[in-house]
């Protein structure tokens, strides 16, 4: 039995799991996106795509031509909170839709710093759970702990020190609240038990609220003129070369160079061309 057509395909994972998604039935979600998953999710034709998780260290990240392969496509592409955020940024030019507070500080300059929102996280089989404390939420829980009065200014900037001094593999919250007197670490640590303080996981709700108004507005991405694909991102997503099958490689060059004829005299001429178009010492490919 044939799937139907998906409305949209979202990418999640540790900044809102799946699990806390109230979402239509026509909604697909996926973990968190690696290089050539835009591509893949393509294939089922979505009429958006919402970036929100994605890995960056242990495989490779999702490549901006995929992104704009897909909203040439007439795909809307939405990001926030963590990977999706940081291409949002970088391609909101272009169409893309940048959501929540994390994007819009790094588009500003705000924020430059992927590692900003960097963070460990548990397996699929454990619903993406958060391991450590990306600094963007740092950030975010000490200013409110100041506007509070929770901490004094010389205690949250103590606070940000710390988290910027730590790996982001071993920043955790007992860790960096640990050299403050205990009163005042015991309501830290009820504030932060009350779930109001994780930006990222703010962002990706508001994230999936934009992608819900925007598929009911009917609307469709801006008109997007790309330049052909590169081979080797033809070859990654499963498409045909750019040269037609009965057209070899000298006779491209033999049209390139205004020369006319079927393919074998085309070969012929390059052959006799190349030579004046080649240059003297080692040739790089």
């Amino acid at each position: 039995m044939t799937r139907r057509r998906p409305e949209l395909i979202a990418f999640l994972g540790p900044s809102r799991p799946a699990s806390l998604a109230r979402h239509p039935a026509r909604w697909e979600f996926r973990g968190p996106a690696r290089q050539g998953d835009l591509w893949r999710a393509l294939e089922r034709r979505p009429r958006a795509i919402a970036l929100i998780d994605g890995v960056f260290e242990s495989q490779p990240s999702v490549w901006h031509r995929e992104i704009t392969d897909a909203l040439a496509e007439g795909v809307m592409v939405l990001g926030a909170s963590s990977m999706g955020a940081l291409r949002a940024a970088e391609l909101w030019p272009l169409g893309m839709i940048g959501v929540g507070e994390i994007f819009r500080a790094y588009r500003d300059g705000q924020l430059v710093d992927d590692a900003e929102v960097a963070l460990l996280h548990a397996a699929a089989e454990h619903g993406y759970r958060p391991v450590t404390a990306p600094l963007v939420n740092v950030r975010h829980a000490a200013a409110t702990f100041r506007r509070e009065r929770l901490l004094t200014r010389a205690q949250t900037s103590a606070l940000i020190a710390r988290a910027e001094a730590t790996f982001y593999q071993e920043r955790r919250w007992p860790d960096l609240l640990q050299p403050l007197p205990s009163a005042i670490r015991a309501r830290a640590e009820q504030r932060l038990a009350r779930g109001d303080l994780d930006l990222k996981q703010q962002d990706a709700a508001a994230c999936l609220r934009a992608a819900s108004d925007w598929l009911r507005s009917g609307q469709r991405p801006p008109p997007l003129d790309l330049p052909p694909p590169p081979s080797h991102a033809r070859r990654r997503r499963g498409l045909p070369p750019s040269l037609p099958p009965s057209e070899t490689l000298l006779a491209a060059f033999a049209r390139s160079m205004g020369l006319r004829g079927n393919d074998a005299t085309l070969a012929a001429l390059a052959l006799r061309h190349a030579p004046r178009m080649v240059p003297d010492g080692p040739a790089a490919t």
